[in-house]
């Protein structure tokens, strides 16, 4: 008997996620299976999962349990960073967990002529996810995933460890494809740490951005994560892209306009150094959309670390401002947190008035 798939997404934050939804799914079509809508009337449920925040693996663990884990005769397969991150939660025992870096696992469950390396997989299928689309001519490319950091917040780095980049000429072959179906398409390249691509393959983003802008075609081209203390090292090589204005949105996540609480999080670069060169980008390239994140109520943030925090949103387009969540076996989670409930509302309830004129500000 066919095999009917049900595949779902616990996320509506993660691009890099939705992207492998989607490719898991496209997998699934490319090698004669049915996928299937309703859950009820699946052989196989894939669990695409998250687990930055603590809501995220909360959401996660409740969908696993909606969708009848170990209460029902279907087999389950979790998929994403979550087993990673929490490999000793409860409802992952007796569950097949593919890892996060080990989609090609799925092959061995689900017999493949077309493996799931090669589906070329270029856009997100935002109506599959349920997920609101901005851009139809918007596509994707996950370039690279691990770091090269070690954030003393952040638990998605033993999930995906170290960065393992894209071959050069793999990310170019998926680049002209796009363009073949799309000249005017924008290219968003994904990762978790775009700074880290080519770390491991002996290049870097430099390399791959001049590699990407020499086509012809009125494409674009957005940067999703670009770890600041990387920004700053190839920003005199980076200033004669950004002049060429094909690169029209970048993310350079500040998190924190204290250097102290920078400290503690594991970070290094000078907050205002980062700064200046992103001012320097936009004077070159004046339509780019400039996009960040930050942390507040980290461990040890004083009222004026916070406020050394609000200074920078206004410089920033579009801004997503995180309520500090420990993960557990990270080093933030241990840290002493000698901020008063109190004083978090307040911080909060600042941020929240900060909404009503800032248009890009987003709070979770």
């Amino acid at each position: 008997m066919q095999k009917k798939i049900f595949i779902c997404s616990t996320t509506k934050l993660c691009e890099i996620n939705h992207h492998h939804t989607t490719e898991v799914r496209d997998f699934f079509l490319k090698n004669g299976y049915e996928v299937v809508s309703d859950p009820n009337t699946a052989s196989d449920i894939v669990v695409m999962t998250c687990g930055a925040l603590q809501i995220s693996e909360d959401r996660s663990v409740e969908m696993i349990e909606r969708l009848g884990a170990g209460t029902t005769d279907k087999t389950f397969y979790v998929m994403g960073c979550l087993p990673s991150i929490q490999p000793d939660l409860p409802i992952l025992r007796n569950i097949r967990v593919i890892g996060a870096r080990d989609m090609a696992a799925l092959e061995e469950a689900f017999p493949a002529t077309v493996p799931i390396g090669k589906v070329d997989t270029h856009r997100i299928d935002y109506d599959f996810l349920d997920v609101t689309d901005g851009n139809p001519n918007r596509y994707t490319i996950v370039v690279v995933q691990g770091c090269l950091g070690s954030c003393t917040y952040c638990a998605i780095h033993k999930a995906k460890g170290r960065a393992k980049s894209m071959p050069l000429l793999e990310v170019t072959r998926h680049f002209e494809s796009i363009l073949q179906k799309k000249s005017n398409a924008s290219v968003a390249l994904l990762g978790e740490d775009f700074g880290s691509y080519g770390s491991d393959i002996e290049t870097d983003p430099v390399e791959l951005l001049l590699r990407l802008t020499r086509y012809e075609g009125a494409y674009s081209i957005e940067i999703q994560n670009f770890e600041p203390s990387i920004f700053l090292h190839y920003y005199h090589r980076l200033r004669e892209i950004f002049l060429l204005n094909r690169i029209v949105k970048i993310h350079i996540a500040i998190q924190t306009g204290s250097q102290d609480v920078l400290r503690r999080m594991g970070r290094d670069y000078d907050i205002a150094a980062v700064v200046q060169a992103i001012g320097d980008i936009c004077t070159l390239s004046p339509r780019l959309v400039l996009e960040t994140s930050f942390i507040i109520n980290f461990p040890g943030e004083t009222h004026s670390d916070f406020l050394r925090t609000l200074e920078l949103l206004p410089k920033f387009d579009e801004v997503t401002v995180y309520n500090f969540s420990p993960r557990r076996g990270t080093k933030a989670a241990s840290m002493s947190d000698d901020i008063s409930a109190t004083d978090k509302q307040t911080k909060i309830g600042m941020v929240l008035q900060l909404q009503q004129v800032h248009p890009g500000l987003v709070f979770m």
